[in-house]
């Protein structure tokens, strides 16, 4: 019987793709000489050593997605729709928000003329976005266009392939395509064929740096280099280690200094598969002066840090042009506070998360570091750092660490409504929040929940004359209980003896909670 029962479901399932897969034909709307692309692959991949998926990266043309890899689902459905009307219908809708935004911004610019009266800063409205879907976009989006066969991406995939090969060191490589087209279905299919030859390898590599001050600090570096002789020429590999060059020099007081001062010369001119590398670092640019153009070459400034100025409040504007009442001196040197009335933060909790100092070498690293640490303290929404030069200082940077406060305190409610075992519930908690309670980064959450559920009572048969009866009751299932935790952004001992990264931002909780439960058949108290 069983397996009758799997037979008939099978023909039912069978009966049921007969009826969809020919409505589902994504080929329907194609025109005349239109090909919906069925599949894209690239052969010979073996022979370059290199993943397949790194090549399909450069395809120009994919596949459209199918629902269980065999349902052209996702083309139908966007073929369901009228473009024409869907056109239509954003252009009206577009107007509509032209005539509304236009109200809006007449509306705050009255406001905003009766704020600036009162000393009040000027509001900005929010616009409605003429770039957001229309509902039926929305809707229509869940599928996908039909992807059509078009000649001059399958010669731009090509190319793409064969630069591909090229920047592996397959200087010498070759890439066709063959296009096989299915007229009665609509479809065609696209292969790539791969010739990548023989590859190039690194020879020697010399170094040419035009700074006499820069040089030595990069050249005692190049044993840290990503570049090897014998290696594979690679030029992701080259844009590495530029990357790295960039990065030592930014870590040892270069802050001007990027990418594009860091180039490659390669010389194939050698017998064999093999070429010579060198890597060219420039001197920096700039104007010969304020009323001349033209460019002169002088080395990098190497820069030391000046005053470090922090701001806990939003800046509107150039942060140089900030107005502050009040500045206050860290007990770490060259640490300056800058507020607007009264400072709601001890000053150990940021300037022990502040890895830049007076005198110190512009480091990018320290930077960073110390925009994770005070970010981890979860008291601040950002953090931005800005370097600016030092006023009558060619050498100097002041940096200036911005941090936008969260919200301090906040209260959340939530509801909810259950069904268990058709046993019925409402289930609630309020919550209470106060970041930074001792104003040294300590949070403070306060949760009370509770719930009320009609737990559905069971008789005995003496009772009830049957063996199980079940009686509808109210509400007679209570669980209610405070749950109080307390955080400071800081390990204590012993647990401060560990050797933790300062930017694992350690947190110490102290959490403590009362459950109260009633039920009919017994009550109890959970502490915790």
């Amino acid at each position: 019987m069983n397996a009758l029962a799997r037979a008939r479901k099978n023909v039912r399932v069978a009966l049921l793709l007969l009826l969809v897969l020919p409505a589902c034909n994504p080929s329907k709307k194609l025109g005349r000489g239109q090909y919906l692309v069925s599949r894209v692959d690239v052969e010979n991949v073996r022979e370059t050593g290199i993943d397949k998926d790194e090549f399909e990266a450069f395809y120009r043309q994919k596949p459209n997605r199918k629902f269980l890899r065999a349902i052209p689902f996702f083309v139908w459905w966007y073929n369901l729709f009228d473009g024409e009307r869907i056109a239509r219908k954003r252009q009206e809708r577009n107007l509509d928000f032209d005539r509304r935004n236009a109200a809006k911004v007449k509306r705050f610019e009255e406001r905003n003329l009766r704020r600036a009266k009162k000393g009040k800063r000027p509001k900005v409205p929010k616009l409605k976005d003429k770039e957001s879907p229309t509902f039926l976009e929305s809707f229509r989006d869940i599928g996908e266009p039909a992807v059509v066969l078009d000649s001059t991406l399958v010669a731009q995939t090509r190319f793409q392939l064969s630069r591909f090969l090229f920047s592996k060191g397959y200087f010498n490589s070759q890439v066709t395509d063959s296009v096989k087209v299915d007229r009665r279905k609509k479809q065609a299919a696209v292969t790539f064929y791969l010739f990548p030859g023989p590859v190039y390898s690194l020879s020697d590599i010399s170094y040419e740096i035009e700074d006499s001050l820069l040089a030595p600090y990069l050249l005692a570096d190049t044993s840290n280099s990503l570049l090897k002789t014998d290696m594979r020429y690679d030029a992701a590999r080259l844009q590495e280690e530029r990357q790295r060059i960039t990065d030592y020099a930014r870590n040892n007081g270069y802050y001007d200094f990027d990418n594009a001062y860091t180039s490659f010369d390669v010389d194939t001119a050698l017998p064999g598969n093999a070429v010579n590398l060198s890597v060219h670092v420039s001197k920096f640019s700039r104007p010969a002066s304020s009323s001349d153009d033209s460019i002169v070459h002088v080395n990098h400034t190497r820069y030391t840090i000046g005053t470090v100025y922090v701001i806990t409040e939003p800046v509107i504007g150039s942060v140089r042009d900030a107005q502050f009442t009040d500045t206050l001196h860290a007990g770490k040197k060259g640490i300056v506070f800058l507020t607007n009335g009264r400072f709601r933060y001890r000053q150990f909790v940021i300037t022990d998360n502040i890895n830049v100092h007076e005198g110190q070498v512009f480091n990018k690293d320290s930077a960073q570091q110390t925009y994770r640490q005070l970010l981890g303290l979860g008291i601040f929404k950002n953090v931005i750092i800005h370097f600016l030069p030092k006023s009558g200082h060619s050498r100097m940077l002041d940096c200036y660490i911005m941090c936008t406060p969260l919200i301090r305190q906040s209260l959340t409610a939530e509801t909810e409504v259950t069904n268990t075992s058709n046993n019925h519930g409402l289930d609630g908690s309020l919550r209470y929040q106060n970041r930074n309670f001792f104003r040294a980064g300590e949070l403070v959450e306060l949760r009370l929940q509770g719930s009320i559920i009609a737990q559905q009572q069971l008789r005995s048969q003496e009772q009830t004359g049957s063996n199980i009866n079940k009686l509808p009751s109210t509400f007679n299932t209570i669980q209610f209980g405070p749950e109080l935790t307390f955080s400071v952004p800081r390990a204590f001992f012993p647990f401060s003896l560990l050797p933790f990264r300062r930017d694992m931002s350690p947190r110490t909780y102290v959490k403590t909670s009362i459950n109260y439960q009633s039920r009919p058949d017994f009550n109890r108290v959970i502490g915790s």
